[in-house]
């Protein structure tokens, strides 16, 4: 899930710099690239990332846009799961 919360959106918030990881996003875990880099703190890096994990998954991604999503090449994807999600509750999906 963290992946698709693109890096500009976390830099905002966090006030650090991830150009360096722009090129791979999508294979990397984030929260443990950013254990290293924010809520140093906190110093049980397991609660750290935990801290990470839920801020990601709650406030930060609600701010994910249409517009993010596609300048991280992720909106078709992320389209196509709602789309699927949909056809299954409105009992017309048929897997291909």
């Amino acid at each position: 899930m963290e992946n698709y919360i693109p890096p500009t959106i976390i830099e905002r918030v966090f006030e650090i710099d991830l150009g360096r990881y722009y090129e791979t996003w999508s294979d990397l875990d984030i929260p443990k690239i950013l254990i290293s880099k924010i809520c140093l703190n906190i110093k049980n890096e397991r609660d750290r990332e935990v801290v990470i994990k839920s801020r990601l998954n709650g406030s930060i991604s609600k701010q994910i846009t249409a517009e993010s999503l596609k300048d991280i090449d992720a909106f078709e994807e992320i389209e196509t799961f709602f789309k699927k999600v949909k056809a299954i509750i409105d009992g017309i999906y048929v897997e291909k």
